[in-house]
């Protein structure tokens, strides 16, 4: 990861990352929540939330959702989200 991609990841939890976002990202955008017992957008939401409550700052909490909250699949999908945001970092 470069330096601009890592400072994507951060600028997309300070400044889109939200209960709507999370779930557009892992259920994707025609998700019903109400059709479905389990979702993976919310189980990683009140992940989140926990994190919030359980790390003093943005950015504790930031670091230990992306290190320790989710595994690389999930973390692919933050990144592809980020990039389809950002765009993607070309050299």
């Amino acid at each position: 990861m470069t330096v601009k991609e890592f400072k994507n990841v951060l600028y997309y939890f300070c400044n889109k990352w939200s209960q709507n976002e999370c779930n557009l990202v892992f259920n994707g955008p025609n998700f019903d929540l109400t059709k479905w017992k389990f979702s993976l957008g919310e189980h990683l939401w009140n992940k989140w939330i926990n994190a919030c409550e359980h790390h003093g700052g943005s950015l504790d909490c930031i670091t230990w959702y992306i290190l320790e909250g989710m595994d690389n699949s999930c973390l692919e999908k933050i990144i592809n989200r980020v990039e389809e945001i950002y765009g993607r970092e070309t050299d």
